[in-house]
């Protein structure tokens, strides 16, 4: 099967797009390079329930989605887009996307606040935990990087995890970070065209104390004034 005429063989090139740092973040999280000889693949493999996100990548990659794959992996149903393309995976090297990555990955330069938070937004829909702000890594180095970058007060926290790999139970450890109700909120506002299922808004300290005041009644909210 040849790679579909109209893809956008420079489409990373340049991160100068949220479009191009959403996806470069969303690759960073969920892609594996793997080298077959003198080429480099690219693989993109998501649960079913995510395959739009993978039919959105094609869209905007030019990639034919006939590519796509569908098996069962340890009872779970999952959706794989696959192709080879040096300019692409050249590219996506040179902006620190690597093979066996999870463990090495570093946060990247893109300049321009707009595309850092679609990037993280891109790597939350790959890797972080719906319903919270908490983003998983392998590599500490990268959430300590985007720490202190973005001014976060969280630490960035060990997890001991087990996964079952071709039938075997195997252990190891993982690292996350909290993204906090702020940060989260402006990475949400910043780009409107993420993963549906991983969208919300938390709300921060000053919408909470807001939520609790208007919940009491007034003799009590007379009160909270008073000790304040």
């Amino acid at each position: 099967m040849t790679v579909h005429p109209d893809l956008k063989i420079d489409y990373f090139h340049n991160i100068n797009t949220k479009d191009k740092a959403y996806w470069l973040g969303f690759l960073y999280a969920d892609a594996t390079m793997v080298e077959i000889g003198t080429k480099t693949r690219l693989e993109l493999e998501l649960k079913r329930k995510d395959e739009e996100s993978i039919d959105r990548f094609c869209d905007f990659l030019g990639l034919d989605k006939n590519r796509k794959r569908h098996r069962i992996h340890e009872k779970t149903e999952r959706t794989l887009v696959s192709f080879a393309c040096k300019n692409i995976t050249n590219d996506l090297l040179s902006h620190g996307l690597k093979c066996r990555k999870s463990k090495i990955i570093k946060y990247p330069s893109l300049k321009r606040r707009d595309l850092e938070l679609a990037f993280l937004l891109g790597y939350f829909d790959g890797d972080g935990k719906q319903g919270t702000t908490r983003l998983f890594s392998g590599s500490k180095l990268f959430l300590k990087q985007i720490k202190k970058r973005f001014n976060l007060k969280f630490k960035v926290h060990i997890s001991k995890r087990e996964c079952r790999l071709n039938g075997r139970w195997i252990k190891g450890v993982e690292y996350y970070l909290h993204l906090g109700a702020d940060l989260f909120n402006e990475m949400m506002e910043n780009y409107k065209d993420s993963m549906p299922r991983k969208r919300w808004h938390p709300c921060n300290l000053e919408d909470k104390h807001q939520r609790s005041n208007e919940a009491l009644t007034p003799e009590k909210r007379q009160r909270r004034r008073e000790l304040q």
